[in-house]
């Protein structure tokens, strides 16, 4: 058989295997030049289409790999060189989309997406028919939440535990109520939607909590929607993102859109959405509250107004609080801290510098959070001397006492006492019933003196009536000491709920203030009717916010203090042209004196315009005193407890006071207290010296006022 020649080259090897060598360097060339390529398109797209970071890294990355895999594949291929590069170009569009679309179905909420990315992308979910059922028909649907017994089209959410695995719309024209204790986890990208308000009111040891199923797969958002007043208090939002549902966009963890609302004493920690917190067109009551590393702004509100106040900002993305075209907000003593020094802190487009001279900067670091203010109120105790009869009805029925001073003998003056179950009560100073008048479900009491009725100058006593929703009027008979009804006609009101007189220094007129527990307000001009009768022409109206109730006017400063029972005390000026321009004097969460509910307050009246405001803090059965000129800076805090073979006052809603010399009983004044729980039977009203309240205030001396 002939040989077979095979040539060498120089270093004795085949011409075959240089060859091979040969077509090997030029694919690892060729592949070099190809994903070179590939990159500069990538920098490219940067450049003009101003493609995020993310995502080029992202498409960097799956471009190497491509690249490695369809060069290694191809290294002793004879194929032409369009092929690899067809071959990458493909697997590398292939690989992207399977990685992308995997991730948007997979996480509903667009986190990984905007991590991978660059692009801030949520699943848009739509639910319009949601929006129209029925509270039963919700109830139905999700069988966790509860109908009120007492009211059907109020929802409520009992203390536990829930796995929320599905978007939830809370329907138009109801309420939710979600009860203290309560925790929420919501699988990735779901959320809560309300098109009626929400009242989630937790406790300190008892916050109600919404948070993910998976701290790394981030969920939706708490939504409320053109509705009435919410009520956020005692709650954490935690690895919550944002949402697109029915067509809006939330782009916070906790979104308003056109409605009211209260976040107090709650937290707000680890959000990933656009906003901590966004309002748009919204009226805000938001204080005491901590809000720490979010993905952009903290807190961002786009129109509406209101308060923001006494609030931390630790370690937000972008702006600790965003008030873009914003000038009827007030942001007053809240401290923004960054673990960068602090960025822009408060962003306005109206009176930066004013604001920021109002709120504190500074640099806080990464993993310790700023302390909260803590105050230790020394709570001193004094104990009634008398109490009164019962009322005649059980349950919650004693409500509001006023005191009416006697003109001529002040040892025979009264205490007038509502029945919010059947009527009225007068009692005298020993705590003996002298007279009780049956006329309806009377909730708030108050009177003044010198009223001009009939040519003659009387005692006028106005009170609540919540069975018809009017102002029941009467006067004092002096000699009997009893109420004779005076009212010229059945004067209707708002929903009747809280009430108190004023008398206009000013102008010498007398006024009567009414509630609701929906915190709205109405002020009514009394006035004899040239018959001997009391009628009333409404003058004001406006609005709190949430559900108020006890409320004292002062009649020589001429001011209206209200409280809102879950907030604190406010302070308006009680002329009927006074507007709604507002004042808080304490409040019910961190650094305050008081503890929800707010309820009855009364005055004290001393020289040159001194005296003292004085609150009941039913949450914890004790009594605040604040002075009563100036902004009402706080005294101290006292309970009433057993003593005297009387029980001790717990859950006080209604009080009064008087410093006039009531005789050897009471020669400094007294201080009249409902009592909630009465040992000896029903609800009563309780009796303390006020020299045991206010020793260094004693002053045995008439005075004219007496105003609760």
């Amino acid at each position: 058989m002939p040989s077979r020649a095979v040539s060498l080259d120089r270093d004795g090897t085949s011409n075959t295997r240089s060859l091979v060598g040969w077509l090997a360097r030029l694919n690892l060339k060729l592949a070099i030049l190809v994903t070179c390529a590939f990159l500069l398109i990538l920098a490219a797209a940067r450049v003009v289409w101003k493609v995020p970071n993310p995502l080029l890294v992202l498409a960097g990355v799956i471009l190497l790999v491509c690249s490695a895999l369809v060069w290694n594949l191809n290294r002793n291929s004879k194929k032409p060189a369009y092929v690899p590069i067809t071959q990458l170009a493909l697997s590398w569009v292939a690989v992207m989309a399977l990685v992308l679309g995997s991730v948007f179905n997979f996480d509903r909420a667009g986190w990984i997406w905007l991590t991978l990315t660059g692009y801030d992308l949520v699943w848009a979910e739509d639910l319009p028919s949601q929006i129209n059922l029925s509270t039963v028909q919700f109830a139905e649907r999700h069988q966790f939440f509860a109908l009120d017994p007492q009211d059907s089209t109020q929802l409520v959410l009992r203390k536990g535990q829930y796995a929320i695995n599905e978007t939830i719309v809370v329907p138009q024209d109801a309420a939710l109520t979600i009860e203290p204790g309560t925790v929420l986890r919501f699988a990735v990208g779901r959320s809560l939607i309300s098109y009626s308000p929400i009242v989630a009111r937790g406790t300190e040891n008892e916050p109600i909590v919404f948070t993910a199923q998976n701290e790394w797969l981030k969920w939706g958002v708490v939504g409320v929607v053109r509705s009435s007043q919410s009520i956020f208090q005692h709650v954490q939002f935690k690895n919550g993102r944002r949402a697109s549902v029915n067509n809006l966009d939330f782009t916070g963890t906790l979104s308003l859109i056109e409605t009211a609302v209260q976040i107090t004493d709650s937290q707000f920690q680890d959000l990933f959405g656009k906003d901590g917190v966004y309002a748009r067109q919204t009226q805000v009551f938001i204080r005491d509250n901590i809000f720490r590393n979010t993905y952009n702004d903290c807190l961002d509100l786009d129109g509406g107004g209101g308060e923001i106040s006494h609030n931390q900002f630790i370690d937000c993305g972008d702006n600790g609080i965003d008030l873009s075209e914003n000038q009827h907000v007030q942001v007053f003593d809240n401290t923004i801290l960054d673990a960068r020094g602090g960025r822009k802190g408060i962003a306005a487009d109206n009176n930066l510098d004013e604001i920021k001279a109002l709120n504190t900067f500074g640099y806080s670091p990464t993993q310790t959070l700023a302390p909260l203010l803590t105050k230790i109120t020394v709570v001193e105790e004094v104990a009634a001397t008398v109490e009164t009869d019962p009322v005649p009805h059980s349950g919650d029925a004693a409500d509001d006492p006023a005191i009416w001073i006697h003109p001529t003998n002040p040892t025979q003056s009264t205490i007038i006492g509502t029945d919010k179950k059947g009527g009225l009560g007068v009692y005298d100073l020993s705590g003996k019933q002298l007279q009780y008048l049956p006329d309806g479900n009377m909730n708030n009491v108050d009177l003044r003196t010198s009223f001009p009725l009939g040519g003659k100058s009387v005692a006028l006593v106005t009170a609540g009536n919540r069975s018809n929703d009017s102002i029941a009027i009467y006067q004092v008979n002096p000699p009997t000491r009893q109420l004779e009804n005076v009212a010229a006609r059945t004067i209707t009101t708002l929903a009747t709920y809280g009430s108190c007189m004023y008398h206009s220094p000013s102008s010498g007129k007398y006024y009567y203030f009414v509630n609701s527990q929906a915190g709205e307000v109405e002020q009514w001009e009394l006035y004899d009717n040239g018959s001997g009768k009391v009628d009333a022409l409404k003058v004001r109206s406006f609005s709190v916010g949430s559900q108020t109730e006890g409320c004292v006017a002062d009649d020589q400063a001429g001011y209206f203090y209200i409280g809102e029972e879950a907030i604190g005390i406010w302070k308006y000026a009680a002329e009927p042209n006074a507007g709604t321009a507002r004042t808080l004097v304490d409040t019910t969460g961190i650094g305050g004196h008081l503890k929800a509910d707010v309820e009855g307050l009364t005055l004290t009246y001393g020289d040159n315009g001194t005296g003292y405001l004085i609150a009941s803090s039913q949450g914890d059965s004790t009594f605040a005193i604040y002075r009563r000129e100036g902004n009402n800076p706080f005294v101290k805090t006292f309970k009433i407890v057993a003593g005297n073979g009387i029980d001790a006052v717990s859950g006080t809603d209604g009080i009064d006071v008087t410093t006039v010399n009531l005789g050897a009983a009471f020669p400094y004044g007294v201080f009249v207290a409902q009592d909630g729980a009465n040992d000896n039977g029903n609800q009563n009203f309780k009796l303390v010296p006020w020299r045991l309240i206010m020793p260094t205030q004693a002053n045995p001396t008439y005075l004219p006022i007496v105003a609760k």
